[in-house]
Formats: structure tokens, sequence, C-alpha cells
């Protein structure tokens, strides 16, 4: 818990801080075992408890009064008998606000206690928590996730959160709500972020669970709305004591992002706001150096099993492209990936339920998007249903990594059984505004584990050698599936490129097309009330990818004339990819598409052969934004962006009537590379250009999978291939890898 910044609260109440000394952390037992005398008709009934911040022996209680400076909580092993009372601190945070805080410790793990918040003449009722589980491999361990809930003029948090209690009290009766350790929130817990919110929006939303599981947060762009310190959020909760084998964020933001260890499992919540201009560059990098270490240490952790991330802004967002933030593609997630332990990373923002996986590691991304401001497909087409009509809208994208997108409310509960190894993601719903649901039902289910087995390695077959694009179609089919695990197939990807002249091996990494597709594609819906969606891949055979028009799936796949070689793989539900086929060939002829043109893309990769002055007096006429030269070790003079800047270059035609990118390189491709580093990359290395995410010459990060790779075209014009000014290419031009790009 951060001290409140008195200067920096931009708040509409007057923040007066004062902490005060009723024993701070002190704790006291009865020492013959009789208990601790509470008389419940001695006190006044106050607001509910919350819990947060729980560790192996201890556990952070706070509550709100009125009035008065006495945190005290009572506390025991049995209902009514409280064997031992702790002290905390109070801060008076606006008028009749004043905010309790208060540690117990000396706790037993697995332990069940019951306990009492006490201030003054008043007092909550009896409440139960079980002290953080030890780490060995019995039992289940579970925990809720809800998301986005920056909404109080209705019900429909609380029957989100009331749903979610009576899930585990009717799925794990014996256990009831403490069937699940505790509780994760991904970011909007409140939605103006002034008092009376937190106190109506989040604990009093959250109360149905909050006083008997301790909840995590992670800031949400709602938490800085009118606050733009967030002074209020880090008042309110305590995490600046949690850590993971001593790995601490930047002093400065040690609560914006930390990590805590619960049971077997590291959870990760991260910062994802960095649009709101409250990170520097280099504190990007450092949260990201900060994900790198802690996964590089619970990678050798062996009481470590599985590794959980949290934040704000989504990875893929299909109902909201503008949602997402490249820094959790680029850097956290990328580094997240590097170890088999991470399970999954849960985003929110757009205010939907989305699920959708990694194209080369087994983990999930979703979109957990709580109960808010309800988000339908009519917002960007009046026909949802149709599916061109919703891909033309510019906020929409059909991501092929993700498998679905509902508009409805949703938690998650996750069950992760220690001894198998195998974790179980449910997803349950209380409906939407438009069709609220009695009670939740069950939308989604999907699992991990580390059995290993793989798919087997399947043969790729085609109809014809000889494809006349003018008038028939090629079918391309993988052989059977199979797996000796039992998992059922979930995925399968096609990738056609061309045969390397210098190998002629089958060219993957610079595709002509790669097509991945999920056994479902849930995207749009029939109406606002829709809460399942429409598949679009109901009853199509995903073994199955046809080149040409004469087929009933719901997109066209062509290719211009040239010879080509094609490969395949499928992917079990538990998200285990088989071995890529042997490649098989075929020609195609008759096509009205145009080729993509595999010249020497132009580049300037600013080594130290191409003098600073000169680089920089040539970019300076064509760079547009704030930018500087600086001297990087390894790639010498380096352009230097601003701060989340969509810095735009130019180039000398080759010719004048190919002024335009498009004209001469085609809409999907890159059209030339520097050496970047925007402040919200955490590494060096960008794409500037034309592609498929912006088509407008932005920096394109790793969201283009398949790409013309500048690396082999340099290759090709230092082997003598074309005549390339060595301006603009250089012989030792850096490979696509090097850009950390997939």
């Amino acid at each position: 818990m951060k001290p409140l910044n008195l200067k920096a609260i931009a708040v509409s109440v007057t923040l007066a801080l004062a902490m005060t000394g009723c024993n701070s952390g002190s704790s006291n037992n009865s020492q013959d075992g009789s208990g601790i005398p509470f008389d419940p008709s001695d006190y006044v009934l106050i607001n509910d408890p919350y819990l947060m911040s729980a560790q192996d022996d201890s556990i952070v209680v706070s509550w709100r009064t009125d009035a008065g400076s006495e945190s005290k909580v009572l506390f025991g092993p049995k209902p009514g008998l409280y064997t031992n009372e702790a002290y905390g601190d109070s801060q008076r945070l606006g008028y009749q606000y004043h905010y309790h805080t208060t540690t117990i410790e000396g706790l037993t793990p697995g332990t069940t206690y019951y306990y009492r918040v006490i201030t003054d003449n008043t007092a909550s009722e009896e409440f139960s928590f079980v002290a953080a589980p030890n780490d060995t491999k019995e039992g289940n361990m579970r925990f809720l996730v809800i998301g986005d809930h920056q909404y109080a003029e209705d019900d429909r948090i609380d029957r989100l959160v009331k749903g979610a209690r009576y899930v585990l009290e009717t799925e794990y009766p014996e256990e009831g709500v403490h069937a699940a350790s505790l509780v994760l929130n991904n970011g909007d817990q409140v939605d103006r972020s002034t008092l009376q919110d937190y106190q109506d929006t989040h604990f009093g939303k959250m109360k149905y669970l909050s006083g008997e599981l301790p909840f995590y947060t992670a800031l949400g762009n709602h938490e800085y709305y009118q606050d733009p310190t967030a002074s209020l959020y880090f008042a309110h909760f305590k995490y600046d004591h949690l850590d993971y084998q001593g790995i601490q964020p930047l002093p400065d933001h040690v609560e914006e992002y930390y990590a805590f260890k619960k049971g077997r499992v590291l959870f990760v919540m991260l910062n994802t706001e960095v649009k709101l201009n409250n990170m520097t560059g280099d504190e990007m990098v450092r949260q990201g150096q900060w994900v790198k270490e802690l996964v590089e240490t619970a990678d050798q952790d062996d009481s470590i099993d599985w590794i959980f991330a949290v934040g704000h802004h989504p990875l893929r967002s299909e109902l909201g492209q503008g949602d997402e933030e490249e820094l959790v593609e680029r850097v956290y997630t990328a580094e997240l990936n590097k170890s088999e332990k991470f399970a999954m990373y849960i985003g929110a923002h757009t205010h939907n339920y989305a699920r959708g996986t990694f194209r080369d590691h087994s983990g999930y991304h979703i979109i957990s998007g709580g109960a808010s401001f309800d988000e339908y497909w009519t917002k960007r087409s009046d026909t949802p249903w149709d599916y061109d009509s919703l891909v033309s809208h510019g906020s929409v994208n059909d991501y092929p990594d993700v498998s679905r997108t509902q508009q409805l409310h949703n938690f998650q509960l996750v069950d992760i059984d220690l001894e198998t190894d195998e974790v179980v993601i449910q997803t349950w719903s209380t409906g939407n505004v438009v069709n609220p649901l009695p009670k939740p039902i069950l939308m989604d289910e999907f699992r991990l584990n580390k059995s290993g087995i793989l798919p087997d390695k399947p043969s790729v077959a085609v109809s014809t050698t000889q494809l006349d694009m003018e008038y028939d179609t090629l079918e391309l089919s993988l052989s059977d599936y199979y797996s000796s695990s039992g998992a059922e197939m979930f995925s399968t990807e096609f990738v056609i490129g061309k045969p390397n002249p210098y190998t002629n091996k089958c060219e993957i990494n610079t595709a002509e097309l790669n097509v991945k597709r999920d056994i479902e594609n849930i995207f749009g819906a029939e109406s606002d009330a829709d809460l399942e969606g429409i598949d679009r891949n109901k009853d199509q055979d995903i073994s199955k990818l046809y080149i040409g028009t004469d087929h009933d799936f719901y997109v066209d796949y062509e290719l211009p004339d040239g010879n080509y070689c094609a490969i395949g793989r499928y992917r079990d539900e538990l998200q285990r990819w088989s071995a890529w086929s042997e490649p098989t060939s075929f020609d195609v002829y008759n096509s009205d598409v145009e080729p993509k043109l595999f010249e020497a893309i132009i580049a300037l990769p600013l080594k130290e052969d191409l003098e600073p002055s000169f680089a920089k007096d040539v970019l300076t006429y064509f760079v547009e934004g704030d930018y500087e030269f600086v001297q990087d070790p390894e790639r010498g003079s380096v352009l230097h962006t601003g701060y989340n800047q969509e810095t735009k270059i130019s180039y000398v035609p080759l010719a004048p009537d190919l002024d335009t990118p498009n004209k001469w390189l085609g809409d999907d491709q890159i059209t030339f590379s520097v050496w970047l580093k925007p402040d919200s990359i955490g590494d060096w290395g960008c794409y500037m250009g034309n592609g498929l995410r912006t088509k407008s010459g932005f920096c394109l990060g790793s969201r283009q999978r398949t790409m013309w790779a500048t690396g082999i075209a340099a290759e090709r014009a230092e082997s003598g291939d074309h005549e390339v000014s060595p301006i603009f290419v250089q012989p030792n031009m850096p490979l696509i890898q090097t850009f950390g790009l997939t």
C-alpha cells in the first residue's frame, strides 16, 4: 500500500491522510484458550470486511467506517471463539470515510479461521477464511476470475458475483465458498475512480465473496479516470509486501505490478496501462525484464507447476481491436511463453468473453470482461449475423487464434488438480442486460495438462497437382487425426509456400498462405440476446483446405500462378501440435491473382557502415514525429522514437510511376524495415511499413505472422540476384529471427 500523495490527487473530495498508532501490526493471544470476550449486542454492525494479499502465514483484512481510528480484528479457529486479536492502521480518506487495514499473522496453512473486525463501538458479523495452502502436490487448488465491473447503476455485477458464490456452493457443497482459494480482478474495479465509486462499485459489489476469499486486483484505465495517479487505488490495496523469490518491481511501481505464489501456482499481475503516460519507456522495459526474471526463476522452481498472468488489456479482441496493447504480445506474453508452465493470460477491457490460444505455445489467452457496459456485435454492424458486414468494420477482426467471442457477462472458475497436473477452466455466465439469466450457466470449458503426448504426424494429399484457377478448385486434405492420449482434435494449420530456390526446401517463413482453423469459430450473433453466438466452423471439415471458389466455406483462398509446396499439422484440445507433415507440391495457372513481388525490399538498417550524420540527414526529411538517433553497442546508430509513437518513414520512389508502396509491393507486404525502438517496446527491432494490420505505414510489431522477410530479400541481393543500392541494403543485414518475430 503506497503512502497517499496528496499533491497528486485530482478528485473532487479533499483527502486527509491520518495514520493512527493503534498498536499497528501487533497481535495478542488468549493464553488460557477460553477466547477473547465478545458480545454482539455491544456493537453496531458495519460494512463487510475485505480480504486481500494472503500469504503462507498471513492475510490482510480491510474495512470502511464513517468514523473512528481503531483497527482491530478478533480471530480464532472455531466459530465464536476468538483466541487472537490483531491491530492495524487507519486512513481518513475523506468525509466519513475511514479506511482500516490490519494484517493477521501467525496463521497455519490450510486452516479455517473465523473473525470479526472492530472499530470502537462498531463490528462486523462473523466471517471465515482459509489460510493459504502449502505447496504439496495433494488435492485441488481453485480460484475465481471476475473481470470488468465498473458499473453500479443496476444489479448486473451483483448477479455475477452472487452467481460465482452459487457455483462454488452447488458444485462443491462440502467446501462451499472456500472451495476456491482466491479471486482475481483484472482491472476497472471502478468507473470514475472516486471514493464513492470504490465504496459502491468495487467493495459494495464484491461483498458477496470478499469477506471470505482474498482478492488480488490489477490496474485498469478506469482507476485513473478522475484520479490521474491512481492514488485512491494505492490507498485501498496493499500489495507492497508481495513478491516471488525477492524479485521486485521498480521501487516507484511496487504495487502497479506484482507477483505472488499461492500453493504451486505463480500469479503475475501486470500493469498494461501504457497509453496513459504513467510509465516511461524505461519503466515499461523494466516491467518486461521483471517478467523475464520471474519466468526464468519459476521455470527452475520445482515448487511451481503453473503460471497465470493477469492484465487489463487483452492480447486479442475481435470486437474491439483498439483495446489490445502491443506490449502484452511483444513483451509480456512473449516472455511468459518461454516457459512450459505458463497456462493462461487473462485480459479484459472489452466487455465480453473471448477465448484464444497462442500459436506455438500450449497456453490460452482469454477476455474475462465481467459485467459492465455491455458491448454487443450490433455496436459494429446492424447485421451481426453477416460475416462480411462484421469483418468490414475497422475495429473487428476474425483472428485465427481466437476460437470464440461471445457477448455475455462471465466469470471463470479455474480448477487445478495438483496430483495429475491438469487444469480445467470453466466460464460461467449470468447472461447480459438484454438476456439476463436467473442463475449462472456453464458456457465454456477447456483444459491443459502436462502429459506431453502429441498427435500423430499427418500427411497432406492434393486432389490435383495442376490447378487451373479459372475453372477448378484444389482440395488439400490431412490424413486422419489420431492421438494415443485420447485427446480430441482442436485445430489444423496449413502453410503454402514456394520451394526455396537455393535449398529446394518448402519455405514457410515467407509463406504465400497460412491458414489456421479451430473446430469452432464463434464470431457474431443473431441478436443482442444471443449468448451462444454463431459458430462459423460448424459442420466444416477443417482437415481440408480449398484453393479456389467452388466450396461452401465462408472464406475464399486463392493463389497467383506458380509452383507451390504445402505442409500441415494437427493440434489437440490440450493445445499440443503434431509434427509438420512432409511437403507436397502443386502448380497453379490461369490465375487472376496478382503475384507478390519477391524483389529486394528497400531497407534502412542503420548499421555502423552507414554514417549517422548521413542517415540523419536522409531521414530527417522523411520521418514524421519525434525521434532521435542513439548509439546501440550491437546495431550502431538506431532511430529512437517517442512514447507509443505511430512514426511514419517515407522513402524515395524507385521510379516516378512507383510513387506509392502498394504499386510495387502490394497491400499485404512489408515495404521496408529499420532498426527501431519505440519507448513502448522492450527490445530493439520493429518492422515499419505497409502490412496486414494497419496498411498505413505504422509499426507492425509481431501482429503479422506471415510476411515477406527483408532478411531473405537482402540475402538474395547479396548473392547477386538483384542490383540494389548499398545505401538501402547492407550485406550483413540481420534475418527476420533477429526481430523476435514468428
